[in-house]
């Protein structure tokens, strides 16, 4: 039986619908979207109690996303999702293996809760409140409900629609003490288009704890539209006004009208005499001619007449030419109010945490006796110097402390010369801008200091930027304040300025100096929680804001590769970015569920950087011989480099392989120097490669496949191929769509990688794969990356729910 056969919101149809089409039509995504919508109606009691410590049943859970959801943000209270669907909670406890759901329906739960919540689950049903009887049976304290709200045009699953008169205040042994409305019509990138009503009901016993109000029932939409209305008078004003003069035109247009018929009326009565002063021609001669004359002077008259209509008809064009727009002004208005509405609704989560934290600490007794003490200690300048020397003393002796005061006594010298450093170095890039030098500036952060022949993303940017007269503060990482940075607050390169990463933080202040400029981008690809706050000081100086994932930094975490990551610091980037890009379609993929409008733009290459006249010279120089020389050039970290593949292709002594790189273990080194086929060359700089690849046959990139692997855009893989080799990949499954790039999965147990080497070794390149590779590299030249990265239009979030009246 197909889906259309099934009866809707049968048990036997959702099961059908979670196995089939709940996922590709956004079921998860709207899930959130419910969720994030009812807590932020949440008020502050209930989130309290959530805070402290509640028992919370999730009825109607589908899949999951909001059980979890709820259990991440509130670690006190326990958490269960039920759903009456199989398949649901099949893969619910899939998704979220540490979060416990039940199977069931609710008429068979036997179970107590302090908090039962139901997300628009009711209007499935015929007799809604039949089933709110249950959830009200399985609750002790809360039950509450979010349900679509004066909802007259239904949707085809939804059986019931809510209005104010279904809702009574007592109802069994349950009172309403909450009611909130939320209009989701106004907002972007939404799952629903209509209302949402979140009701809470308190059991009676705990009915006393709550002193209700009229602001409790009648709490309903939130968002302050008065700035708005008043435009939108203003509108209505200009265009009742344009109405009324619209009118008058067109009254004096049917008068005229009115007149012009007249006179065709009067012109055909005219003709009716002529013809009748015919029949008597020579006796009428003299009385036709005057005829004429008058009928010729009448044609000019009802020119003359014509002539003021036709200008009032032009008129009228410009008139609504200028209503146009006047409305598309309003839209703008209103897309810029809205945004403005979500940085104040996001800045207000922010600190509402901080508050309920903070205030959580001021009020024990340790805070109370420990606040006397330490502001005693820390506000006595004498005992809060002779208290830090003492412990620096107690801890690392006495030769520390003396160090301690000499090194705070020299950076207090070097702190108040910094300003005046970083001040000379924006007074030289506001010189360039002055004299037409530069025409822009482009904020980069960097994990390397600048090495202009270090084959990198974001070095090579900042050249790009570089050459087309934008200057560049190339913001270099530090692990911690002081630490050494070469060539700081220095033009490393022209127009590029090398700043450390404490310095540019500390002096933001000092970006005022190019608030005449504007070319003002921030391209930003480290997203820390330093970057994260620094970001929006960005913004609020008129800089676009550029998000580049150069990498999985979640995947390079659990490595030990990026210790600095939160996943929620690059969720907030990304967010708040105007534009983001990804090197890998996986990138992309992965962080769909929080824009739709990621752009893949991968890595590329420099001829300059490897040598002009060095383009396929690994095909100029190569003889053919018995022997396959395999090279790698690159980072060798054993996270996710695959020795044991090297090793198993050095096993076949007609396989020569040669490494060049860093970042190698001494004794992965010394197990690998017993086999004679193998040669380890150490660093080579990149100009410098052509030296060595001239003799190699096969470009080699063994990768473990993992989620870090198959993220990555190996800036190699261009390289290689520029170089005239054919390429062969593990563990990076996209890199097979280039040209001349052999994928070798290793699941596939009847080849082995000896045998595929030796067919990729084996294959003619032929004239069509010639014309793909110059396509290819032709389009994959860094300047033809940063120029589609940086001249894309900003682009906006589209409408994922489709409403469906029914």
């Amino acid at each position: 039986m197909t889906l259309e056969h099934i009866p809707i919101n049968s048990k036997q149809y959702w099961d059908d619908r979670f196995n089939s089409d709940w996922e590709g039509n956004s079921g998860r995504q709207q899930t959130l979207y419910f969720c994030n919508i009812a807590e932020s109606m949440f008020p502050d009691w209930f989130v309290s109690l959530l805070l402290k410590g509640a028992s919370f049943a999730d009825v109607g859970c589908a899949e999951g996303d909001g059980t979890n959801f709820f259990a991440e943000r509130y670690p006190n209270s326990k958490f269960t999702g039920l759903d009456f669907s199989e398949a649901a909670i099949n893969k619910a406890k899939k998704h979220y293996p540490k979060q416990n759901f039940i199977q069931a329906e609710v008429q068979n739960i036997n179970s107590k809760f302090d908090i039962v919540f139901s997300s628009n689950t009711l209007e499935h049903f015929i007799n809604p409140f039949e089933i709110l009887n249950h959830l009200f049976r399985i609750t002790n304290k809360y039950t509450v409900i979010l349900i679509p709200f004066q909802e007259y045009e239904r949707f085809k699953e939804h059986f019931y629609t809510f209005d104010y008169k279904d809702f009574d205040i007592n109802y069994s042994n349950f009172s309403i003490v909450y009611a909130h409305e939320f209009d989701c019509g106004k907002e972007p990138n939404i799952y629903w288009a209509g209302k949402q009503l979140l009701v809470i009901y308190a059991h009676k016993d705990v009915l006393l704890e709550h002193k209700c109000t009229l602001h409790d029932y009648i709490n309903s939409l939130s968002m302050n539209y008065s700035e708005m209305k008043i435009d939108r008078d203003k509108a209505q004003n200009q265009l009742e006004e344009m109405n009324l003069l619209i009118k008058s035109q067109q009254e004096t247009i049917f008068n005229q009208t009115k007149l012009i018929e007249q006179i065709y009326r009067d012109k055909e009565q005219l003709h009716s005499e002529r013809d009748l002063l015919k029949k008597d021609k020579e006796i009428a001669l003299t009385e036709n001619e005057k005829l004429q004359i008058k009928l010729e002077a009448t044609r000019r008259e009802l020119d003359d007449l014509l002539t003021p209509y036709r200008q009032m008809e032009e008129q009228f064009k410009d008139l609504k030419s200028a209503f146009m727009l006047s409305h598309e002004a309003e839209k703008t208005l209103e897309k810029e109010i809205d945004y403005l509405k979500k940085q104040l609704e996001w800045l207000l989560s922010e600190k509402y945490s901080a508050d309920v934290e903070l205030q959580s600490i001021k009020s024990s007794t340790l805070w109370a006796v420990g606040s006397k003490y330490y502001y005693l200690r820390d506000n006595t300048p004498i005992v809060k110097e002779a208290y830090k020397g003492l412990r620096i003393w107690k801890r690392y002796g006495f030769r520390t402390l003396v160090k301690k005061i000499y090194s705070k006594v020299k950076l207090k010298k070097d702190r108040m010369s910094l300003n005046v450093s970083l001040q000379s170095v924006y007074s030289d890039i506001s010189k360039k801008f002055e004299q037409k030098d530069v025409d822009g500036i482009v904020i980069i952060p960097s994990a390397f200091e600048f090495k202009e022949l270090y084959n990198q993303r974001t070095i090579n940017l900042a050249k790009y930027l570089s050459k087309n007269n934008k200057a560049v503060l190339f913001v270099v990482w530090q692990w911690a304040k002081g630490e050494e940075i070469n060539k700081n607050l220095r033009e490393v390169h022209s127009n590029v300025f090398q700043i450390a990463l404490y310095d540019f933080i500390e002096s933001m202040h000092l970006l005022d100096a190019f608030e005449n400029m504007k070319y003002k981008k921030a391209i930003l690809n480290i997203p820390s929680k330093k970057w994260n706050e620094v970001m929006f000081n960005l913004k609020v100086k008129h800089f676009e804001i550029i998000y580049d994932i150069m990498d999985d930094w979640e995947e390079f975490q659990r490595v030990g590769q990026a210790s600095w990551y939160q996943q929620e610091s690059e969720e907030s980037v990304i967010l708040n970015a105007d534009r983001v890009y990804a090197v890998s379609s996986a990138l992309v993929e992965k962080f769909l569920y929080l824009r739709k409008d990621i752009t893949c733009i991968g890595n590329g290459y420099y001829p300059d950087l490897l040598g002009i006249d060095k383009r396929d010279i690994a095909t100029r120089t190569r003889n053919k011989t018995e022997n396959v020389k395999l090279g790698y050039f690159g980072h060798l970290t054993e996270s996710w480099f695959d020795w044991e593949l090297v090793e198993e292709i050095l096993s076949k002594d007609n396989f020569i392989v040669e490494v060049i790189g860093y970042g190698v273990s001494e004794e992965k080194l010394s197990q690998l120097k017993k086999y004679d086929n193998f040669n380890y060359v150490g660093t080579v700089e990149p100009n410098q490669l052509y030296k060595y690849v001239e003799e190699w046959d096969i470009g080699l990139i063994p990768f473990i496949e993992s989620n870090l692997s198959v993220a990555v855009d190996p800036i190699k893989v261009y390289e290689y191929l520029y170089f005239g080799l054919k390429v062969v990949v593990t563990g990076i499954p996209h890199l097979q769509s280039y040209p001349n790039v052999y994928y070798y999965d290793q699941g596939n147990e009847s080849l082995t990688i000896a045998s595929f080497i030796e067919k990729v070794y084996a294959a003619e390149v032929s004239e069509s794969l010639e014309m793909k590779l110059n396509e290819f590299l032709e389009k994959t030249l860094w300047d033809n990356r940063f120029e589609q990265l940086l001249n894309n239009p900003i682009n906006c979030y589209s409408e994922i729910y489709k409403y469906e009246s029914n």
